[in-house]
């Protein structure tokens, strides 16, 4: 596993030497060591502190060594490793094997990722061909003003949570209670802005944007039962991820894009009629998505025991 990288916060360069474990190089002036515990090898700070873990299938905490964490200061880091004598090359035979253990992730998830962007700007565009311009400007200030903050959020904690479950996975731990705990933690985050807009969307938007854009108060009042379950499972489709079972978001992804089809044919007679069946789509479709995930944390919780 000789290898070499940096870290993402003080560009620490090392180096562990075949099997010894004992060369450790770094560039911020500080000495690091190293000591073997069981099959692992962590290198400290010489402090007590352990900063890093190297395990028998030449991983770093969960990530491959083979790897180079890009950071602002990649170019001075590297210059600075050569000069300490490390060595950087390419090797085509190297990456096989990697390619071999993760060929399903840009076969699985690239085409139907495409799809699922597809998926959720296609309403806007069913609205603009179905009701025309005016409508269409109603429907879109109404998912800008419920997607932009919940996306924010639910962004930030699905990068988190992927990390955290990736390492529990790693290790062999259950998730199963981090998977139930961050379930309901973000369905009470999301529960007291929809309460709000269930009941009083209408008159903020005439408050906020004025009288004329009432009726996209009127649809968000709709809209927020389904970006509410967005929501909640959006971040937990990580898990996936983290079990390399990306095949079934995949086909979840299909299949929810088969739906927007269906809406594009069958939009409705009018606005309110075709967010409600939009609505109705996103209940079912994400219900039946926290369903699948919660089938595969399952599996692997009994595959681990």
């Amino acid at each position: 596993i000789v290898r070499s990288t940096s870290s993402l916060d003080d560009a620490t360069i090392w180096k562990a030497t075949r099997g010894t474990y004992m060369e450790v190089y770094h560039c911020d002036g500080r000495d690091l060591g190293t000591y073997k515990s069981d099959d692992d090898v962590w290198i400290g700070n010489g402090f007590g502190e352990e900063l890093y873990c190297i395990d028998t299938d030449g991983k770093i905490d969960g990530v491959d060594i083979d790897s180079i964490n890009l950071t602002k200061d990649f170019h001075n880091e590297v210059l600075q490793a050569k000069k300490m004598g490390l060595h950087f090359a390419f090797s085509l035979k190297s990456i096989i094997p990697t390619l071999q253990k993760y060929w399903r992730f840009p076969v699985y998830h690239a085409f139907p990722s495409l799809l699922n962007t597809i998926s959720l700007t296609l309403p806007v565009f069913i609205v603009n061909a179905a009701f025309g311009k005016a409508q269409t400007g109603q429907f879109d200030l109404s998912r800008m003003v419920l997607s932009l903050p919940m996306a924010l959020i639910s962004i930030s904690l699905s990068q988190v949570y992927l990390q955290h479950q990736a390492e529990r996975i790693r290790k062999k731990e259950a998730i199963v209670p981090d998977f139930k705990k961050v379930s309901l933690t973000l369905l009470l985050l999301s529960l007291p802005l929809a309460l709000l807009l269930i009941f009083f969307a209408s008159p903020l938007f005439a408050f906020i944007f004025g009288a004329e854009w009432r009726l996209a108060g009127q649809l968000t009042g709709v809209l927020i039962f389904g970006q509410t379950i967005k929501f909640v499972v959006s971040p937990l489709s990580s898990t996936l991820v983290a079990l390399q079972e990306v095949r079934f978001s995949a086909i979840w992804q299909i299949l929810y894009f088969a739906t927007m089809l269906w809406l594009y044919v069958n939009p409705g007679q009018d606005i309110q009629e075709f967010v409600w069946r939009y609505c109705l789509i996103d209940l079912t479709a994400y219900s039946f998505y926290y369903g699948l995930i919660y089938n595969r944390v399952k599996q692997y919780e009994n595959q681990r025991v």
